[in-house]
């Protein structure tokens, strides 16, 4: 697995993989160490709606499933996004990322060590700009 943040890339191969969790934001938890991932937005909002639609599908019989009836129209084709209206698209994703972490973990070309890595190519730039804009505002 490959996370790539703004300041840091994690390669954490399969077998170091001990588990991923969705709470106010993605993190992942490899050989003792826990990442943040950031580009899994985790939105609370969604949340909600996710939760009012899987109470009112339980609660009428589980509409989510049903299509509703459109009379000379073909059917809708759910987008990816859409597939499971009663998840937060974020949940969905990290319970596929652990089921495939599950899998994999035990597969010969799954081992190694876990990589942590900073960004210098955007990091050197930005501290460049950094003690540039200082030097123009003590110079003014």
């Amino acid at each position: 697995m490959i996370v790539r943040n703004p300041l840091r890339t994690i390669v954490a191969p399969w077998s170091t993989v001990e588990g991923l969790k969705a709470g106010y934001s993605v993190e992942l938890f490899a050989s003792g160490r826990k990442f943040q991932v950031w580009a899994i937005p985790v939105s609370i909002r969604q949340r909600k709606k996710a939760t009012r639609r899987a109470t009112r599908a339980t609660a009428e019989g589980d509409p989510a499933l049903r299509s509703p009836a459109r009379p000379g129209k073909a059917p809708r084709t759910p987008r990816p996004d859409q597939l499971d209206p009663t998840r937060a698209w974020s949940d969905a994703v990290v319970n596929a990322l652990q089921e495939q972490a599950e899998r994999n973990a035990h597969k010969p070309s799954a081992g190694g060590e876990l990589q942590a890595t900073w960004c210098w190519w955007i990091i050197a730039p930005t501290l460049a700009g950094l003690v540039a804009l200082v030097s123009v505002i003590a110079a003014t």
